[in-house]
């Protein structure tokens, strides 16, 4: 396990690329199944940084939209 300190400025960046690209790769791209890991990959940092209830949602919209592909 790694420890990383970031200030509240690049705390803000990073959850703002997050939910940029999760609703791009789950809700515009048409195709979120190839998308898996980098949406797995920053669900995970939302809820490291806290973002606990913003990344339950994502993960809600991904598994939803992943019925699309079954």
């Amino acid at each position: 396990m790694k420890t990383i300190k970031i200030s509240k400025a690049m705390e803000k960046k990073i959850v703002a690329f997050c939910a940029d690209e999760l609703n791009y790769h789950i809700n515009e791209s048409g195709c979120a199944n190839e998308y898996k890991d980098e949406i797995k990959a920053q669900i995970y940092l939302l809820e490291q940084l806290g973002y606990a209830d913003m990344a339950r949602e994502y993960k809600e919209q991904y598994e939803e939209e992943l019925k699309n592909y079954r």
